[in-house]
């Protein structure tokens, strides 16, 4: 079960991220908190619980359009989805 979510996992988060990131340069702050919302499931299926939170801070001022507490947001998304993939990664290699 953990491989099959590890897979959807990395097949699907990093197009997320670079839809916020897209998002964001084309002030659609909207579309941004559409990519925060599902890639946000994905970190609670995963049980990446820092960055779930990170991305529920990211989808709800994205929804009130509050362009500077979405730039101050996404820099650390990256480093919490790096921390993520690495837990998921050692989780799924785990016998």
């Amino acid at each position: 079960m953990l491989s099959a979510v590890a897979d959807l996992y990395f097949r699907d988060a990093p197009p997320l991220l670079l839809q916020m990131e897209a998002a964001f340069a084309a002030r659609d702050l909207p579309a941004l908190g559409r990519a925060a919302h599902a890639l946000k499931s994905y970190a609670g299926n995963i049980g990446a619980t820092a960055l779930m939170i990170h991305l529920k801070s990211l989808e709800a001022v994205a929804k009130v359009e509050y362009t500077v507490a979405c730039a101050a947001l996404l820099p650390s998304l990256q480093l919490l989805f790096a921390e993520a993939l690495a837990e998921l990664l050692v989780e799924a290699a785990a016998p």
